[in-house]
């Protein structure tokens, strides 16, 4: 049995259920390495970190300790889960931990110059680089980067009982409406601005669900966005606890991603949708425009554009917005067990 150390700076939102999903791996030994204890995970397979990444100073300490426990508790393989937060030192300090089999996971992908040149050299120094889609994976190989495994982002959160019905009840949501939910944090990359712009020109009978922590776009914003339509709104701005979480996307009809450009990766709120079997609809660019094209999710809109994503509301509007049969057999790849054998195969 391989001895894995899992490394992560942060143990917030998706964090925490990420890191959480491999105690379900019979065939490695886990252990964490967090900047904070949590309490989802057993206290014995955690190490608490001294340092964070969040300077040069600090960064360079944060690996050494990991050096250092790594060393001590004998491990064959570290993972840095959260693989983005090596870019901004190119992956600098990644050589002292060349005994060890090191993989990265990079959970969105940034393109430019710098980030493509940090990226690379990231790369040339660990075994193994996981991305969490076919478009990601081609992308890097375009880009001289030939150790990427492919591997879909799972489901994390719980299986709820609870029905469609419930759910809406949870949220107080009308029951004779389309809905539609944008879920998560207020980012900026998520776009929500240009999904209450697009609002503004819908017909038909809809209600918007806005379930998520406030962020880059505050409640004012979003007030003044949806003026026109105020009576349709619904808004959850809070961190979202897995329950809640899994609640937002069953009362749903339609799971909204109106990601701006400048994102290119796995979606959370999209896999759980897709395990729910909810029309997706998303920008057409990246990853995201990639899945729902190749499996029949849902339809895709021009990125960024706020009349055309308004066109694909209204067509949701009024569509059956049916299941296919090829979107069920991509369901089935998002499923834990095949998650963490895909990582027993190719990573470790």
């Amino acid at each position: 049995m391989k001895k894995v150390l899992y490394v992560d700076h942060l143990m917030s939102g998706h964090h925490k259920s990420y890191a959480c999903a491999f105690l379900e791996n019979e065939n490695t030994e886990q252990i964490y390495v967090f900047s904070d204890i949590i309490n989802e995970i057993p206290l014995e397979k955690q190490i608490r970190c001294e340092f964070r990444p969040d300077g040069l100073i600090g960064y360079l300490k944060w690996i050494d300790q990991i050096y250092r426990i790594a060393c001590a508790k004998q491990v064959d393989c570290i993972h840095f889960l959260y693989g983005d937060v090596l870019y901004r030192f190119f992956g600098f300090g990644l050589n002292k931990l060349r005994r060890f089999r090191v993989v990265v996971t990079f959970h969105q992908i940034r393109w430019g110059f710098i980030k493509d040149w940090s990226r690379l050299l990231i790369c040339r120094k660990v075994a193994k680089c996981v991305v969490h889609t076919e478009h990601l994976s081609t992308e890097l190989g375009k880009r001289r980067i030939r150790n990427v495994v492919t591997i879909d982002y799972p489901k994390l959160s719980i299986q709820t009982e609870m029905s469609r019905e419930e759910a809406r009840d949870y949220f107080d949501l009308p029951e004779d409406r389309v809905v539609f939910a944008a879920i998560g944090a207020t980012a900026q990359y998520k776009g929500l601005d240009i999904l209450l712009k697009a609002f503004q020109n819908v017909e038909g009978n809809f209600h918007l669900l806005i379930a998520g922590k406030e962020t880059d776009i505050p409640l004012k914003v979003i007030d003044d966005l949806s003026m026109s339509y105020c009576d349709r709104v619904t808004k959850a701005l809070r961190f979202l606890d897995e329950n809640e979480f899994a609640y937002a996307i069953k009362a749903a009809d339609c799971i909204v991603l109106p990601y701006r450009k400048g994102f290119d990766g796995a979606s959370g709120p999209m896999v759980e949708g897709i395990w729910y079997r909810k029309y997706i609809i998303g920008a057409e660019h990246g990853s995201m425009g990639d899945l729902i094209k190749k499996y029949v999710l849902g339809e895709t809109f021009q990125t960024e554009n706020e009349e055309d994503l308004a066109k694909a509301i209204n067509r949701a509007i009024v569509s059956e917005r049916r299941w296919s049969d090829i979107a069920e057999q991509y369901r089935q790849n998002l499923q834990i067990e095949a998650f963490l054998q895909q990582h027993n195969d190719c990573v470790y």
